[in-house]
């Protein structure tokens, strides 16, 4: 139970504000990042503002005034949007440099505001000489909880000083909150920065203004003092309370597999690829969306559901940026009637040594060559000094460090910034131990930048390197009585696609009309398949790859000798045929009008020709082989692996193959023998993919132009 101080506190300072839609309305969610600026001994700040604003996404046309300096509008990317709550939300980012002290209230287009008070003190702390640094706030996607249901949110918090952290309630007579109303069913853990929802509370959306402040340490004589704080840094948190639903309070969807662990802390160097994967577990009801906030140029895959899994990945490049040094993402799932208690991680761009004075980095098509005074390397042991691989030689004398780095080789890893293609390799202080060493270790990334253009039409391409880019692909083939197969949840609500048509036409499922039956395929006592769903799948779950089907045939024999075509370029062959359309691009599905095909037997076989690719940009797609696509661009829009060719086993045509269960009995009678196999219990197994060897896709596509070293710094001013 609660003292009565207790509550009289809770009262007093208790600052949720129930939302009224008919006028300006606050924020969903907003943060503040502030890094001082020590060119003028933190008299400023420069502060980095992130908003989850409703739709429709408002814009930031006032939040730079005229020929101010210092402040910038980041666009507004796709991957930041969510549906839930409703109607739906977008995040918006700019920075700008502002005095240490500020308050300001922020007109974000017609419908949003937001109060800002922002207090700093510039002090230089004794144990490093610099700044105080405030401390960091993640914002989560909007929260979300069921009435009735009690919630509990977790702040993800970070102080690069390592100082205590607390969090409070904002207070409207210090001026940090307008309009302050108290309810009775949220509580906050101070020290823990954990609020509690009791679950007693209307349907609704409720605001709640933090100050979250660092302290100093206090030794044991003076823990009775109330500290005073460093800094005042302010959170916004909306809470969308829902109806209570059928699923009870029991139906959050949970974190699990492969997602990284609550405040995972990811230190990177420039140019290095962060790749994460968020998974969530929903038993009672199916995960609709996995909502992520993180750094602008974040990419993502799109959402993977398998039965009660669901899985979307994410990937960042740290490329030069005015970002702060620390970067959260934060993930959490909804469903439609609960969300997962959100998970932030963090990224910490590290802060790397310049090329030293007389250092020379030359690229060429074929590699980059580095060469660096050895002067510059005062108590660095030259013997320990390797590159990202170990048996690449690098030499020196008297005098210089000289290496020949290939763009193919020595660990030279690949990274797309934008559309410009970046080599990156290391160069760095290897030790054979675990000892603790106190001389200077040496950590020098390397960089050539390349723009992919086109040289006189023609692509130069480099083979061989896919595997860098997409992984060790495989592919295969599953067939399911229609709604039953793999994916079968987010199927319900699949687009249907003639491919002779360009525009795609929803339809009902059940009311899909293919053509009937040109022949009996079995007697009248063996019921048959009418209609047959192909799935052709890969192992890529890499950010942005998309499949690609080009060609389809069939044939009653198993070694294809009289073949029939079913897609031809990516398009439809046959009036048999039609693509199903959903939003995750990393597997096709097809429905097959079982009963209008000619097939002489119980059985079929099939083969496809498969590849996958990737866009350099977001706002580039990869080309559709049913469309005349044409680009118009200079620029590389996409990358593409090999062709690859894959085979099914025989697949059984009578109905009595499949059971009635959600997962058709395997009829195949090959073994599979791929990287990732399927789930027992397919249709037909699949068999290797070999890539074409006659007509060849291009692995990568790398014309060279304008070849340059960049600062070897990861969070430039700039």
């Amino acid at each position: 139970m609660l003292s009565s101080f207790t509550w009289v506190v809770l009262v007093q300072s208790l600052t949720l504000l129930q939302l009224d839609p008919a006028h300006s309305a606050p924020p969903l969610g907003a943060v503040v990042h502030v890094v001082p600026i020590e060119t003028n001994g933190g008299k400023t700040v420069r502060a980095h503002f992130m908003v989850a604003a409703p739709n429709p996404c408002p814009d930031l046309t006032g939040v730079c005034a005229e020929n101010e300096e210092d402040c910038k509008v980041h666009p507004t990317t796709t991957p930041f949007t969510g549906t839930k709550p409703g109607p739906g939300w977008c995040i918006l980012r700019w920075q700008k440099t502002i005095p240490s002290n500020y308050s300001a209230t922020f007109e974000l287009g017609s419908k949003v505001t937001w109060d800002v008070f922002i207090w700093t003190e510039a002090t230089v702390r004794a144990n490093t000489t610099k700044l105080n640094r405030p401390p960091y706030v993640a914002l989560p996607p909007p929260l979300r909880a069921i009435a009735g249901c009690p919630h509990r949110i977790n702040l993800s918090l970070l102080d690069l000083d390592k100082d205590p952290v607390r969090c409070r309630f904002a207070r409207a007579d210090q001026g940090e909150c307008h309009g302050c109303t108290q309810h009775s069913f949220i509580e906050l853990n101070e020290e823990k920065c954990m609020l509690s929802f009791s679950g007693e509370a209307s349907a609704g959306q409720y605001s709640v203004m933090l100050m979250v402040e660092d302290l100093l340490p206090q030794s044991k004589l003076s823990s009775n003092e109330d500290p005073k704080p460093l800094s005042s840094i302010p959170v916004y948190l909306s809470l969308t309370v829902e109806e209570a639903s059928s699923s009870g309070c029991s139906a959050e969807p949970v974190a699990t597999g492969q997602s990284p662990l609550r405040d995972t802390r990811l230190i990177i160097l420039p140019y290095e690829q962060v790749n994460l994967t968020a998974t969530f577990t929903s038993e009672l009801e199916s995960v609709v969306e996995i909502g992520v906030v993180g750094p602008p140029d974040l990419f993502m895959s799109g959402l993977i559901t398998t039965e009660t899994m669901s899985t979307k990945e994410v990937t960042w490049v740290c490329a030069p940026n005015t970002l702060p040094p620390i970067l959260p993402i934060c993930f959490s799932a909804n469903t439609i009637s609960s969300q997962s208690e959100p998970r932030c991680l963090w990224i910490h761009q590290r802060e790397t040594m310049t090329l030293p004075p007389g250092t020379n980095l030359e690229c060429s098509d074929t590699e980059m060559t580095l060469v660096l005074p050895v002067i510059t390397l005062k108590n660095i042991n030259l013997e320990n000094i390797k590159l990202n691989s170990p048996t690449c030689p690098v030499s020196y004398n008297n005098t210089h460090l000289t290496a020949h780095i290939p763009l193919t080789g020595c660990g030279t890893k690949r990274v797309h910034v934008g559309s410009v293609l970046i080599y990156t390799n290391t160069l760095q202080s290897v030790h054979s131990d675990t000892m603790i060493r106190r001389l200077p270790s040496l950590i020098l990334p390397l960089a050539c930048h390349i723009s992919p253009v086109k040289a006189q039409g023609q692509y130069r391409s480099i083979i061989g390197e896919e595997e860098e880019i997409f992984g060790s692909v495989s592919f295969w083939l599953d067939f399911s009585l229609p709604d039953h197969g793999p994916f079968s949840s987010i199927m319900q609500n699949a687009t249907f696609r003639h491919l002779r048509i360009s525009t795609p036409t929803r339809y009902a499922l059940q009311a899909v009309e293919l053509q009937r039956p040109k022949r009996t395929l079995f007697p009248a006592a063996q019921p048959q398949v009418e209609q047959l769903d192909l799935y052709v799948m890969s192992n890529s779950r890499k950010g942005r790859v998309e499949l690609f089907v080009d060609n389809c045939i069939w044939s009653v024999t198993e070694d294809l000798s009289d073949p029939q075509t079913l897609l031809e370029q990516g398009c439809e062959g046959s009036s048999s045929i039609v693509e199903l359309l959903t939003p995750d691009k990393s597997f096709k599905t097809y429905r097959l009008n079982i009963s209008s095909i000619e097939i002489h037997g119980s059985r079929m076989f099939m083969e496809c020709k498969v590849h996958l690719c990737m866009p350099t940009l977001p706002s580039h797609n990869c080309p559709d082989p049913c469309r005349n696509f044409k680009s118009t661009s200079i620029m590389t829009d996409w990358l593409s692996t090999t062709t690859y060719t894959i085979r099914s086993g025989a697949v059984s045509l009578a109905l009595e193959s499949f059971p009635s269960s959600n997962i058709p009995a395997s009829a195949g009678n090959q073994p599979a023998a791929t990287t990732t196999p399927p789930r027992e219990g397919m249709a037909t197994a699949s068999a290797n993919a070999p890539p074409e060897t006659k007509a060849m896709t291009a692995a990568l596509i790398i014309p060279t132009l304008n070849i340059f070293l960049q600062v070897l710094l990861c969070h430039w001013n700039i």
